[in-house]
């Protein structure tokens, strides 16, 4: 009924944040990605802008609080932590545009940065580089996606996956 802002697949679901057009008062539905079956709803109380799904939590960025904040859901919506993000951020008005999990971290694209947070909002990195915000992004165990410096979607961070270890050789021989 709102606002689309934001998208991210996890627990076998799709989940999907509707800032409603009143502020304080959208939803994350969570979808059933073969059918598009309404499974729940999780009323925020703010306008969600922004997801990712990682580690076994959704997280939603908020953008109607100050500071900014993010919030962390286990998939039956209960909510498991927040942290506000202002101070990382930059200025106030530096709003996240963009969230992601990868590699382990929640990934914020806000104001004229990317930063990787860990999960209790901490900044491990930031990188400052560009005048655009970082919009839309998107994270897999191995690969962060998002804008380049014309919106083209691209490759902004790769790392490799640990190998699986080979079985131990056992018994005599």
């Amino acid at each position: 009924d709102g606002t689309d802002q934001g998208l991210a697949y996890g627990a076998g679901s799709l989940w999907y944040a509707d800032a409603a057009t009143d502020s304080y008062n959208g939803q994350i539905v969570e979808l059933d990605p073969e059918t598009g079956e309404q499974l729940s709803t999780i009323n925020t109380g703010y306008d969600p802008y922004g997801l990712a799904f990682g580690d076994g939590s959704l997280y939603a960025a908020e953008v109607t609080s100050v500071p900014d904040a993010i919030h962390e859901f286990s998939p039956d919506g209960t909510e498991l932590n927040e942290f506000g993000i202002d101070g990382p951020l930059g200025p106030v008005g530096a709003a996240p545009h963009g969230l992601a999990y990868y590699d382990g971290s929640i990934w914020v694209g806000g104001g004229p940065g990317l930063y990787q947070l860990d999960s209790n909002g901490a900044v491990e990195q930031r990188f400052e580089d560009r005048e655009e915000p970082y919009r839309g992004l998107a994270g897999t165990e191995t690969t962060l996606y998002g804008p380049d410096e014309d919106g083209a979607l691209t490759v902004l961070r790769e790392s490799t996956p640990d190998p699986t270890p080979s079985p131990s050789p056992s018994g005599v021989v």
